[in-house]
């Protein structure tokens, strides 16, 4: 392991350690999530303290001590402060679970993660209607399940195998698996013939694309229901992020 790295990276948790110091974990352009000391951070003077709070996009310089086994920030250059997230509690929010979901959840190795994860923030900081945040959320949280391998294809029924129809409903029964209303025990979580058809419209389009598809509460409640049900699924256990950010999600 090389002991200086540089690359871009987007901080995703802060926490104060010490009289001055911060504890940050970081998200980098090559996928790692590390978690490093930043060296009096927290002081009121220094240039690091606010580069060092969520979600800002940096360029910084790590170094890791072998010895120690400890990962210090070096150096940061701000490149987006993302000050439309920091002003929206909605937006705030929205990042804050998916930076969860990436913390709990994610083991690296797939550079498309952080891709996805940068793109996401950027549209979110710039988007002008709760629509569209919550469209974006949907369209992240596909689109990082379906690269972590947990959800199936909601085309076709896990229990028969049968391919359902452009008309017909799916039920999320768990474990990232959908079956058919003929196939399905239960009922609920269900993603009515709009919402797989909006996934499936969307899913092969750019976040640009996608946006301009017109949608409603009918079709995007139930497939932010479903998708979060996956991830919580995928980390074992409540996401924090919903219970205290419960009226914004």
């Amino acid at each position: 392991m090389k002991r200086i790295q540089r690359s871009e990276l987007i901080v995703l948790k802060s926490e104060k350690s010490g009289e001055n110091h911060r504890l940050v974990t970081l998200f980098t352009s090559n996928s790692q999530i590390i978690r490093a000391l930043a060296f009096g951070a927290a002081g009121s003077k220094s240039p690091m303290r606010g580069l060092t709070t969520p979600f800002c996009l940096c360029e910084g310089e790590l170094y890791h001590d072998p010895v120690k086994d400890l990962w210090r920030v070096t150096h940061l250059s701000g490149k987006d402060l993302y000050d439309g997230i920091r002003s929206d509690l909605k937006k705030f929010y929205t990042i804050s679970l998916l930076a969860e979901i990436i913390l709990k959840s994610y083991g690296g190795g797939d550079e498309k993660a952080y891709a996805l994860f940068e793109k996401t923030i950027r549209f979110i900081d710039r988007a002008r209607e709760n629509a569209d945040v919550e469209k974006l959320l949907a369209f992240y949280l596909w689109r990082y399940l379906k690269m972590s391998g947990v959800i199936s294809d909601p085309w076709e029924c896990e229990s028969c195998g049968r391919t359902v129809g452009r008309s017909e409903s799916v039920f999320y029964t768990g474990d990232g698996q959908f079956s058919c209303s003929s196939c399905s025990k239960e009922l609920s979580n269900e993603l009515n013939h709009q919402a797989l058809n909006y996934l499936y419209i969307t899913s092969g389009m750019t976040y640009e694309e996608a946006l301009t598809e017109e949608t409603g509460e009918m079709v995007l409640a139930p497939v932010k229901k479903c998708l979060i049900l996956i991830a919580q699924s995928l980390i074992g256990y409540p996401l924090k992020t919903l219970e205290t950010g419960s009226m914004f999600i």
